[in-house]
């Protein structure tokens, strides 16, 4: 059994935090930094708050809510 799991150190794969043991998931998110990079597609632009800022309205897969984003952080 060492040698399949040793073929695999060093490998690198995608998985969904889903995957993740249960009592994981919720440490995990304590865990994040805001260098995690998050991918989706701006689905409006918003104006809010005093002065007026711009936001894109971002669907990121894999989260319920649509998530508000500075235009500018947009690269």
């Amino acid at each position: 059994m060492r040698t399949k799991t040793r073929a695999l150190e060093g490998r690198k794969f995608e998985f969904c935090l889903g995957d993740l043991a249960p009592a994981q998931q919720m440490e995990i998110l304590n865990r994040m930094t805001g260098d995690l990079a998050l991918e989706g597609r701006v689905v409006d632009v918003v104006e809010l708050g005093e002065p007026p800022e711009l936001f894109v309205v971002v669907d990121v897969r894999g989260i319920k809510t649509p998530m508000l984003v500075p235009i500018a952080a947009i690269q």
